[in-house]
């Protein structure tokens, strides 16, 4: 009878730290106070020829103590594919400077359309926002509306003084 004897093998796996907080094992976020405005929030483009491209710009400031990085910005309500826009991915803006942003439609058929373009950012209280706009043919019936539909103007909760009692 033969005994054949093992040796236990040991592994040593050193590893780099990161600094910052975790989501969970999967990416090391950092902490930003990245701030941003958007102006106008609501893109009109009107009296657009048939079958010609038009476009607009708006303004993306960066407003916070840190960088506001733009994680995505795209189209995301484009009926038809009319609206054309330059996709941004991994845009840093430094504090205090801005960058002008166009949005383009191309229309076949008479009428208005309305679209959004979605801004994802290290803005904390705007983490994702929505740039809305609407295009109109020229000589069509109605312009734009100045509002988004279901915009009611609110800014938020409004104090009545009502106690409930």
């Amino acid at each position: 009878m033969r005994v054949i004897g093992t040796l236990p093998l040991l592994f040593v796996v050193a590893c780099d730290q990161e600094a910052g907080f975790s989501d969970g094992g999967t990416k090391t976020q950092k902490v930003t106070e990245g701030a941003m405005t958007v102006s106008p929030e609501r893109v009109i483009i009107s009296a657009v020829d048939l079958g010609f491209t038009k476009s607009e710009s708006f303004t993306v400031s960066s407003v916070g103590k840190d960088a506001l990085s733009v994680y995505d910005a795209a189209t995301v309500a484009n009926p038809g594919g009319v609206f054309l826009f330059e996709e941004r991915i991994d845009d840093d803006i430094p504090t205090g400077e801005s960058q002008t942003w166009s949005v383009a439609v191309s229309l076949n058929e008479a009428g208005m359309v309305e679209g959004a373009i979605r801004i994802e950012s290290n803005d904390p209280t705007y983490p994702t926002f929505f740039v809305t706009v609407c295009a109109v043919t020229k000589d069509w019936a109605e312009a734009c509306p100045a509002e988004a539909p279901g915009d009611t103007g609110d800014t938020g909760p409004v104090d009545t003084g009502d106690t409930g009692v």
